[in-house]
């Protein structure tokens, strides 16, 4: 290797110091390409409140949401079938999803940014389930399972239910099972939710009874000591 150096005129130290410079050169010595941020994401973010090059049009309760359809399609797997099964058409009517939260959805499928965690999260499940959302749907199930209580842990199990979710069946399950700490409910009512409605609501109006018979008993020794 050395006598090869030495052919060349190159003196091993010089070489070593040229590897070492052309190792890693500083970010400023790179193109500018390397440099340059991208600006797709900002770019489609523009066209969300720009109507010049929107062509087609989402009804829902009413309301005319104005859009792209090549955002829609290349968003959404199940949003693109459908502009597909009639090519033609220029406008679209969706059911079972709110006008508010579609607002919301047309925002994340231009921006990619997810909706603020006050919004209505068993809505915005729907609606991610409905047109294949997949982050959107993640996001939501977050948001339901970190708010889970015992008054909305039935409707998350029937949104669990509904869309073949098991973890919001387990975190929902899991809820209402606290309600029972004398009783063992079995693992097969999760998939029955009218049965375990009938049971929760039954177990609410015990409760209730019972808090209401305590205030009555509590209230006639505060009566005695009145006198």
């Amino acid at each position: 290797f050395r006598r090869v150096l030495f052919r060349s005129g190159i003196e091993l130290e010089e070489l070593k110091e040229k590897l070492r410079s052309t190792k890693l050169r500083p970010p400023h010595d790179y193109p500018t390409y390397f440099r340059i941020p991208s600006r797709i994401c900002a770019d489609i973010k523009q066209h969300l409140m720009d109507e010049q090059f929107k062509d087609f049009t989402v009804t829902i309760q009413g309301e005319e949401f104005k859009v792209h359809k090549f955002i829609l399609a290349a968003r959404s797997r199940i949003l693109a079938d459908m502009i597909l099964d009639n090519p033609e058409a220029k406008t679209l009517a969706l059911v079972d999803i709110k006008k508010e939260i579609f607002a919301e959805v047309v925002k994340f499928l231009y921006t990619d940014q997810l909706p603020d965690s006050s919004l209505n999260s068993f809505d915005l499940f729907s609606a991610a389930c409905r047109l294949g959302l997949e982050r959107l749907k993640v996001h939501a199930i977050q948001n339901m399972t970190a708010n889970v209580t015992v008054d909305n842990a039935l409707d998350m199990l029937v949104y669990a239910k509904k869309y073949g979710n098991e973890k919001l069946k387990d975190n929902a399950f899991g809820e209402i099972r606290k309600m029972f700490p004398n009783k063992e409910l079995k693992d097969n009512l999760a998939n029955d939710t009218a049965k375990l409605k009938e049971i929760v609501e039954a177990k609410r109006k015990m409760d209730e009874a019972i808090q209401k018979a305590k205030e009555e008993f509590e209230s006639m020794f505060d009566d005695d000591n009145t006198e």
